[in-house]
């Protein structure tokens, strides 16, 4: 899962070569991958598929998205890892109510 965050983050980051550039990346990602995240969250939501577990881990993951996401231009790289790797989370646990549902 580690590489596969590490990916998301690179691919949204390609191209860049300095400083400005990267920031620029981000802010310009940061919308869409927070737009991903809810869709995906939304989905999930009105589906009624999952444990009381994994709709908690949704939940958590999702929070920690949607408290980064309230002001996506502003977002860090750091921040933005962390919404990839919380949507990763929540594709994990998609994936999983899927095949257990």
């Amino acid at each position: 899962m580690k590489i596969m965050t590490a990916l998301i983050v690179v691919s949204m980051l390609s191209g860049c070569t300095t400083l400005a550039s990267v920031d620029a990346a981000i802010q310009k990602s940061a919308p869409a991958a927070c737009d991903a995240a809810k869709t995906l969250y939304t989905g999930f939501s009105s589906s009624g598929i999952g444990s009381d577990r994994t709709k908690a881990t949704v939940n958590a993951a999702y929070t920690a998205i949607a408290n980064l996401c309230v002001n996506p231009s502003t977002i860090t790289a750091t921040q933005l890892a962390t919404v990839a790797a919380q949507t990763v989370v929540i594709v994990r646990e998609i994936r999983k109510a899927k095949s257990s549902g």
